[in-house]
């Protein structure tokens, strides 16, 4: 848990530790969501 502690390495107004791990998880779900549509298999019919 991230306790509030003040800082000032900031990336936007925000705290830099904040903002790197916010872009690291978007960068993250993207990459998933990328993967997901690219090798998504559809079931053959029988």
């Amino acid at each position: 848990m991230m306790m509030r502690i003040e800082t000032t390495f900031r990336i936007l107004g925000y705290p830099g530790v904040a903002m790197i791990l916010f872009i690291l998880a978007a960068t993250g779900a993207g990459y998933l969501a990328v993967q997901i549509l690219l090798h998504d298999r559809v079931p053959k019919r029988r």
